[in-house]
């Protein structure tokens, strides 16, 4: 795999960067989430991957269903189902939406994804302590970026994980000895004006 097969975005990239940051303690503290989003730029690469995990002996995947989304060309959604256990408080699956180029290019949200700059980067390879597989998500100011569209899209701005994931974002900064204000400024560089505007209002509130 290379780091743009498979792109961890959203609440994932959170925990694989505070994972970067904190090691295990990371888990614990994780806001959680029922879902997962993943970007491809390799057509079928999701699925060769679930195919290969689902093939392993004492495989936690015992099958999935992948259903192409209605109007958006790029997306698909996935449902793993976890093996069986005998434990009721345990999940049966989660979903998964995987957004996959066809044409070199993914179209996500109001923006066009390439493998060599997801937002204004490529994304990045995270080398993780106790873990030895491969982990692609965007660079810290790319997710946030991400992250913070959401308020072109929500009636009521930022969505309480949403304002979880920025203070996340605010403390990686300062743990990865990055400038916060370098975040604003790529946001400012990828926005319209009225949508900066009402961005850092939303992070103003925050």
């Amino acid at each position: 795999l290379k780091p743009e097969d498979l792109v961890h975005i959203g609440g994932t990239a959170n925990f694989y960067r505070m994972y970067q940051v904190y090691g295990t303690k990371a888990v614990t503290r994780f806001r959680g989430t029922h879902d997962m989003d993943i970007i491809s730029f390799s057509q079928g690469r999701v699925q060769q991957v679930l195919d290969h995990v689902r093939a392993m002996p004492n495989s936690p995947i015992a099958g999935y269903t992948v259903a192409r989304s209605v109007g958006l060309s790029d997306k698909k959604s996935a449902y793993i189902e976890f093996s069986r256990t005998n434990d009721p408080k345990l999940s049966t699956g989660f979903e998964m939406d995987i957004y996959e180029s066809s044409s070199g290019y993914i179209r996500f949200n109001d923006r066009v994804l390439t493998k060599d700059r997801i937002i204004l980067d490529p994304p990045e390879r995270l080398e993780l302590p106790e873990h030895r597989g491969l982990v692609g998500i965007p660079s810290l100011r790319d997710n946030f970026i991400i992250k913070m569209d959401i308020v072109d899209y929500s009636r009521s701005g930022l969505r309480p994980k949403d304002r979880l994931d920025v203070l996340v974002t605010l403390r990686l900064c300062s743990m990865l000895g990055i400038d916060f204000i370098e975040l604003v400024e790529a946001l400012k560089r990828t926005c319209s004006k009225q949508s900066l505007l009402e961005k850092l209002s939303a992070l103003e509130g925050l």
